[in-house]
């Protein structure tokens, strides 16, 4: 266990600076036999010291990129990753024995670039640069229309800063309101942080890509490219040092140029409360899917302003369309990720369906 992989580095016939040069407390059979024992529960040679750790946790970390890299999530990803979580472990035990702190000591804030591919659901495939593919609604909760548009994913990012006392968000997730609470009355400060995912797309032309009932095809004269940004929070688990709870709370899409904005306009612009379940009009868009498709995508946008409080925001000038939540859903055990691994270079984390995300800061 960790409390015990902590103890045979700290303790357990070791002198206290745990260097490789120590010398066991008792001789004979019986620290022979304890020492055995020990290194049987940690899997690992003993003895253990910060240099050796470290030295397992960065050849673990080169192993994880490299494979993500060039396999993907396959079985030598999945063993890196066992692997870094292992001795990342390891190393926390050691260093807060008998204190509940966290096992990562970086700094959580600032801007991370995603390097593992996106967990979006119902993965369409990838075009011909490897990029995946999403329906736009997959990316944003079905809040736009047409949510059925098929997109490339170039780039992503999670920013996350310390939330001032006056940008405190106005909707909460009902089990959470106490604790922002307390951060607006001063309580309590520097604990509620934002937790931003955007991401670089492209509306992809579905002629070149394998039909389906599920994508529609955009006639463009040239890619569109626009930016989606998802807001959130994050505050830290009661009960587990290295875990966020996270809900959002709204949402804006927005072209990534002015040379495309008229086109944009023409796909985006009906936009708003009133129009959401609508399907688009616009001459540009093929509409034509199965009746089964067009319910259950309006089934599904409706059953997110009902149960989410859905509110839409119509397209201002710049062509930025948006929402907000005012029913957001989260929670202390219902929606959140687990720090894996984290320095000052590379953060993982497994979120609570089991998906494991890969980021470099910036």
């Amino acid at each position: 266990s960790e409390s015990e992989a902590g103890d045979s580095i700290s303790s357990g016939g070791l002198s206290c600076d745990g260097s490789l040069s120590c010398k066991p407390k008792f001789q004979g059979v019986a620290s022979n036999v304890t020492r055995s024992r020990k290194r049987d529960r940690v899997g690992v040679a003993y003895p253990l010291d910060q240099t050796y750790l470290d030295a397992r946790i960065a050849t673990a970390k080169t192993e994880l990129l490299s494979t993500l890299e060039n396999e993907g999530k396959g079985p030598a990803f999945q063993n890196a990753l066992a692997t870094l979580e292992k001795y990342a472990k390891l190393k926390a035990s050691s260093n807060n024995k008998k204190r509940k702190l966290s096992a990562h000591g970086a700094d959580i804030d600032g801007t991370w670039l995603t390097v593992s591919p996106p967990e979006y659901l119902s993965c369409l495939g990838k075009n011909s640069e490897g990029e995946s593919l999403f329906t736009l609604g997959r990316m944003s909760f079905d809040m736009y229309q047409p949510s059925n548009l098929v997109c490339s994913i170039q780039n992503q990012y999670n920013t996350i800063k310390s939330v001032e006392p006056k940008d405190l968000p106005l909707y909460v997730p009902k089990t959470l309101r106490r604790e922002v609470d307390k951060e607006r009355s001063g309580e309590c400060r520097g604990r509620l942080k934002t937790f931003n995912i955007i991401a670089s797309f492209t509306i992809e032309d579905t002629a070149e890509i394998t039909s389906s009932e599920d994508a529609i095809q955009v006639q463009s004269k040239k890619p569109l490219r626009g930016i989606l940004t998802n807001y959130g929070y994050v505050l830290p688990d009661p009960t587990l040092s290295d875990r966020k709870s996270i809900w959002f709370t709204g949402g804006t899409i927005e072209p990534a140029g002015d040379d495309s904005l008229d086109e944009w306009k023409k796909i985006f612009g009906s936009n708003s409360e009133d129009s959401v379940t609508k399907e688009s009009k616009s001459p540009e868009i093929d509409t034509s899917k199965s009746q089964s498709t067009i319910e259950a995508e309006k089934a599904r946008t409706l059953a997110s302003k009902i149960l989410l409080g859905a509110v839409h925001e119509p397209m201002n000038n710049q062509g930025t369309v948006g929402f907000h939540l005012n029913k957001p859903i989260g929670g202390h055990g219902s929606a959140y990720c687990d720090i894996v691994y984290m320095d000052d270079e590379l953060r993982v984390t497994r979120g609570h369906s089991g998906s494991i995300y890969v980021f470099k800061r910036v």
